[in-house]
């Protein structure tokens, strides 16, 4: 995409930028077959490594591609320059030899206005794709129309220059750590429910009434975990269900990430016995997944009915504790017997895959190679299972600590 943009780029541009391909490739061939056949600009010679390790070490290199765009004094003008140019292609370009980037941003007016960060790096920030306002500050839009997804800032969204989707298709999101009712979290949408002659839809007005806790069961069907957690958070519903001894003031939404499959949903809603947000409520998907910061899957929050956390981790409750933990649940309390942590040999990383063997999600004892990662082999680690790093590897592989494991997930935010 760089290489076709910088090929229309006109002469009278081309004197004012340029760019410099510093290889990460593992041999002389490669970089040959990659730079010849590739590239319409320059090259530090692949033999001058010394230049290379100094400038991956000065510019903090973490991941390729990296894009770092410097002023004529040598000065750093954007770390970004991959996103930007992905962003706005040529235009960026244009910005660039005027000394301008293309992001920019605004201090909040008030402690109620939200800045869109989740980390201190640029890369953590959510950009408003019609302004480049980076990060967003106060509210947040996106379009939830297939194949648009695009992040919108109040300015941009009061302005209507997002209007070929409709207003319809645009979510606001709720603000990360603030609290919402159980109604402001679930909206006003419905639910669907399995019946005996196939699937309703019931207000989630209805499926929430006077009920104590509600489990919020975020999981993606095409997901091989998310399969083995769905069956056994089943059995408990039924056995919940069929209790004839105790009425558990307590049931299940299940959220799917199969975002753009249809047949998945269909699938999974036709063995499960509780309720689901609908294939067409993708906007209320995109907001509970983002206000909950969902990073594992399977997952299950549970909430009391004024819309409180009782268990971020509900499904390590469901794991050790099974009809136990809903029973404490449908009180409307939390579990405060700590959980025992999970032992290393069954600790799913959920979005980790193995380099070695390719198996996902990497399932108990980690390592990471740090020289396979400086060589270009991954953008963020490199990572083995315990069976291939036995199997041997070129290089020292160090082992990763196994997240502190919350098994009750219960402490204030």
């Amino acid at each position: 995409m760089l290489a076709e943009t910088y090929k229309t780029l006109s002469d009278d541009i081309k004197s004012k930028f340029d760019i410099v391909f510093v290889s990460s490739d593992q041999d002389q061939a490669s970089f040959d077959e990659y730079f010849h056949q590739e590239m319409p600009w320059k090259a530090i010679p692949y033999e001058d490594r010394d230049r290379k390790n100094k400038l991956s070490k000065q510019y903090k290199i973490r991941g390729i591609p990296s894009l770092i765009v410097l002023k004529p004094d040598g000065s750093v003008l954007t770390e970004n320059g991959r996103d930007e140019f992905t962003a706005a292609k040529a235009a960026v370009i244009e910005k660039w030899i005027k000394g301008e980037t293309l992001y920019w941003s605004r201090k909040p007016k008030d402690d109620s206005e939200y800045v869109w960060k989740t980390g201190e790096d640029d890369g953590d920030a959510v950009a408003c794709e019609q302004c480049f306002m980076k990060p967003i500050v106060g509210d947040r839009f996106r379009c939830t129309e297939k194949d648009c997804d695009k992040d919108l800032c109040n300015e941009c969204t009061e302005k209507n220059v997002h209007n070929e989707h409709g207003r319809e298709k645009l979510i606001k999101y709720l603000i990360p750590k603030r609290h919402y009712s159980l109604k402001e979290l679930l909206g006003d949408g419905q639910v669907l429910i399995r019946t005996n002659s196939g699937k309703d839809r019931l207000p989630v007005a209805d499926a929430i009434k006077d009920k104590k806790a509600i489990g919020l069961y975020f999981f993606a069907h095409g997901y091989p975990p998310s399969h083995q957690f769905t069956r056994k958070l089943a059995e408990i519903y039924r056995q919940m269900s069929d209790s004839a001894e105790t009425a558990y003031s307590f049931d299940i939404i299940s959220v799917s990430l199969d975002c753009n499959d249809k047949e998945l949903l269909e699938e999974y809603l036709q063995n499960v016995p509780w309720k689901t947000v609908p294939f067409d409520e993708a906007g209320q998907v995109l907001k509970l997944h983002s206000y909950f910061n969902i990073v594992d899957l399977p997952s299950l929050i549970v909430l009391d009915s004024k819309g409180e956390i009782l268990a971020k981790n509900g499904s390590k409750a469901i794991d050790r504790l099974k009809l136990e933990a809903v029973e404490v649940w449908s009180k409307g309390e939390k579990i405060q017997t700590p959980l025992p942590p999970t032992p290393p040999e069954e600790f799913i990383w959920s979005s980790i895959s193995c380099d070695g063997c390719k198996t996902f999600p990497l399932v108990g004892l980690r390592y990471q190679c740090k020289q396979c990662l400086a060589d270009g082999k991954a953008r963020y680690s490199y990572d083995l299972c315990k069976a291939c790093k036995e199997n041997g590897h070129e290089h020292q592989v160090e082992l990763v600590p196994q997240p502190l494991d919350e098994g009750n997930q219960e402490e204030e935010d």
